[in-house]
C-alpha cells in the first residue's frame, strides 16, 4: 500500500473513519450522528434522548417516538404516526394512514364514529369498545312485524308465528290494497259487516244464513238463469226447521203442466233443497178480452189439459167463462 497521510486522533478532535467495527458496546456521551457524506447533513441520528434520535429508512426492533412511513412491529408510548401502520400499539397517538392490529390506549386524531339515523346515540374512542344498536331494537316484540317509525324501529300491529298472520286491534282504520286485490286460497270469515262497492261474482254456490230482511232495489228477479229449458222454480216460504233443514209453502212454477211455460202452483212441505216439486193447488189467471173466448185459444198457463179453472173475461158484456 502506497504511503498516504493519515489523521491521527487527539482529544478535541472530529473523527473521520470509512468504517468501524465494535466488538462489545459503543459509548458516546454526546449523539451518533449519519451523513450521506463527509461533512454533510445529519440524517441518521441516536441519541440519549428522545428529542435528539432520529432515523431514516428500514427499521427492525422496537419503536418510542414519531414515524413516517410503512411500519410493521409493535409501538410503545406517544407518537405522530403518518403511513401504513401494521403490528400492536400501546399509548397515545395521531394517526394519519392506514392501520392494521391491536392497540390500547387513545389515539387522538382518529376519524369520529358517529351513528346515523336508526341507530342509539354512542361514543367511541378508539381503545374502548363500544355497542352499537338499532334504535327500538330492545322494545320489539317476537312474531311482531317491525315498523319503521322515521328515528327508528317499532312494534307494528301486525303478528306473524309461522302459520298464521294476525292485524291486531290496534288497526282501527283496518287494511286497504291500493292496487293488485287480494287472492286468497282458503276458506275465509268476516266476523263483521262487508260492504262491496263494485260487483260481486259469486263462481259457486251463493248461501245466506241468519238473514231477517232482504230489500231488493232491482224491479225484477230472474231464478233459475242456469236453465235453458223450462222447468220447477220459485220460492219457498219456511215453515218448519227441523234437523233435516228447513222446508215450507212454495209459489212457483209448475214445468209438467202443458204448453211453453207451465203454469202457477203452490205446494205445502216442500224441502229447502228440492228441484221439482208436485203441485198441490194452481194459481187461477184471467184473460181479458173484448169479445168471447174461443176453444181455439186454451189458457196461456196450463193450455188445454192442465188449464183447467182459468178464466176469460168479455170486457165488452162483462161476462165469465171458465176453461173446464
Amino acid at each position: 500500500m502506497p504511503a498516504t497521510w493519515k489523521k491521527v486522533i487527539v482529544s478535541g478532535s472530529i473523527a473521520e473513519l470509512s468504517s468501524v467495527n465494535i466488538d462489545t458496546t459503543l459509548r458516546v456521551s454526546g449523539s451518533i450522528g449519519v451523513s450521506a457524506a463527509a461533512g454533510g447533513t445529519i440524517v441518521n441520528q441516536i441519541g440519549s434522548t428522545r428529542a435528539t434520535t432520529f432515523l431514516t429508512g428500514s427499521f427492525s426492533g422496537s419503536h418510542y417516538g414519531d414515524f413516517t412511513g410503512s411500519f410493521t412491529g409493535s409501538h410503545f408510548g406517544s407518537a405522530n404516526l403518518q403511513g401504513q401502520f401494521t403490528g400492536s400499539f400501546s399509548g397515545s397517538a395521531n394517526l394519519n394512514g392506514s392501520f392494521t392490529g391491536s392497540f390500547s390506549g387513545s389515539i387522538a386524531s382518529m376519524p369520529p364514529l358517529t351513528q346515523g339515523v336508526g341507530i342509539v346515540p354512542f361514543t367511541y374512542s378508539g381503545s374502548a369498545a363500544a355497542t352499537v344498536a338499532v334504535s327500538g331494537a330492545v322494545a320489539l316484540t317476537t312474531n311482531l312485524l317491525p315498523k319503521w317509525t322515521g328515528a327508528g324501529f317499532s312494534n307494528s300491529n301486525i303478528t306473524d308465528n309461522g302459520t298464521l298472520v294476525t292485524i291486531g286491534a290496534g288497526a282501527t282504520s283496518g287494511v286497504t290494497v291500493s292496487a293488485g286485490g287480494i287472492n286468497v286460497t282458503g276458506n275465509s270469515i268476516f266476523n263483521q259487516n262487508l260492504v262491496i262497492t263494485g260487483d260481486l261474482t259469486v263462481a259457486g254456490t251463493a248461501s245466506f244464513q241468519n238473514t231477517e230482511n232482504v230489500l231488493i232495489a232491482d224491479k225484477f228477479l230472474l231464478m233459475a238463469s242456469g236453465s235453458n229449458s223450462l222447468t220447477d222454480g220459485g220460492f219457498i216460504i219456511a215453515t218448519s226447521t227441523a234437523p233435516g233443514g228447513a222446508s215450507g209453502s212454495a209459489f212457483f212454477i209448475e214445468a209438467a203442466s202443458t204448453g211453453n211455460f207451465g203454469r202457477w202452483a203452490v205446494a205445502y212441505n216442500v224441502h229447502a233443497s228440492s228441484s221439482a216439486v208436485a203441485a198441490d193447488e194452481y194459481m187461477v189467471t184471467s184473460k181479458i178480452n173484448a169479445a168471447n173466448p174461443s176453444n181455439a185459444t186454451p189458457p196461456t198457463w196450463g193450455s188445454t189439459t192442465n188449464g183447467v179453472g182459468n178464466m176469460w173475461v168479455n170486457s165488452t158484456t162483462s161476462d165469465i167463462f171458465i176453461w173446464a
